[in-house]
């Protein structure tokens, strides 16, 4: 165990049900607010909405890699 002895403890919950649901929400209403007017908010809810999939998706794959790392380390202290 590490310094800090937290090495196995998860990074916090993953995306849920409710994260897949905001997710497209918010391009939905941006889309929408685009239609009914010129709002330069609109451009920037567009952006966010953007934004956050793209960091979603990266903590996904980061947490894919973080459990290959502990297993790969769960088999290097089991040969060792």
């Amino acid at each position: 165990m590490g310094p800090g002895g937290n090495e196995d403890r998860p990074l916090g919950p993953g995306p849920t049900s409710r994260d897949a649901q905001i997710m497209p929400s918010a391009a939905l209403v941006a889309a929408q607010l685009a239609e009914d007017g010129d709002d330069p908010g609109v451009n920037e809810l567009m952006v966010l909405a953007g934004r956050l999939t793209v960091a979603n998706e990266s903590i996904t794959s980061l947490r894919a890699l973080l459990a290959t790392l502990r297993e790969r380390r769960a088999e290097v202290r089991t040969a060792a």
